[in-house]
């Protein structure tokens, strides 16, 4: 239905073709697809969410075997739509409560990495097997990350005044299940608001790689890096922030 929407809009009212009909069709096609799947999952799993009390996440984060803490504040980190600026004052509050130094930054590593509206656009521009590996590779690296820097002691170097005394978490209780609904909507509505003009200008950038940009360009720019492809990347990414929304496309 959405390519089929798109191929009238682009040829039949625009009369686009060529590269130009490829680029008007790709970022219309995907901005609506995007949209719609971001809008569904994030309600989904906002609904979901307020099944589970967050003083119960706390307790799953503490007094665990090495690693099991790790595990599961990446997971967490991966299930909760934070962003890097929304994920430091979470966890700051699971500092305050106890939680070691390094089960919380399998939390702040993994949560920018992973989430479900990444999962949905990696889903959608890359299909279902890459977007494994990358879920796994980013839980990996959540895991492994925060166990390597629990182990070094540096919860010395912390600054004590950044940990407030007031608790980050509040519970909040739903009455039925309308209310946990009308909470996942709504969560929807505002991260939606926060990320369509970023996923426009996502879409944007790739729907002009894609018409415009042959991909043995791409391909040829990458192969000259060789065995330094790869931290060329990496190092290229570092300074670039923004939000996965706009990284994607």
């Amino acid at each position: 239905m959405i390519s089929d929407f798109a191929d009238w809009l682009v040829s039949d009212l625009l009369s686009l073709s060529g590269n130009a009909g490829e680029a008007a069709h790709f970022f219309v096609y995907d901005t609506i697809k995007i949209l719609l799947l971001l809008f569904v999952m994030i309600a989904l799993l906002g609904t979901l969410r307020t099944y589970v009390p967050p003083q119960k996440v706390k307790q799953a984060l503490s007094g665990k075997r090495a690693g099991v803490g790790n595990l599961f504040a990446a997971l967490f980190g991966a299930l909760t739509p934070f962003c890097s600026c929304s994920g430091i004052p979470i966890f700051l509050s699971f500092l305050e409560v106890g939680v070691p130094l390094g089960v919380a930054l399998s939390f702040l590593i993994t949560s920018p990495l992973i989430n479900e509206y990444l999962v949905v656009l990696m889903l959608g521009f890359f299909g279902l097997k890459i977007t494994l590996y990358y879920i796994l590779a980013g839980l990996t690296i959540g895991v492994v990350g925060g166990m390597l820097l629990g182990r070094m002691g540096l919860e010395k170097h912390l600054v004590k005044d950044l940990i407030s005394k007031k608790a980050f978490f509040k519970t909040k209780t739903y009455s039925s299940f309308r209310t946990r609904a009308r909470f996942g909507l709504q969560e929807a509505r505002d991260i939606i608001d926060k990320l369509w003009k970023w996923i426009l200008i996502g879409v944007g950038i790739g729907a002009i790689l894609h018409g415009f940009v042959p991909a043995e360009t791409i391909q040829g720019i990458v192969s000259k890096g060789g065995i330094l492809a790869v931290p060329i990347a990496t190092l290229a990414g570092v300074p670039l922030y923004t939000n996965c929304a706009a990284v994607v496309p």
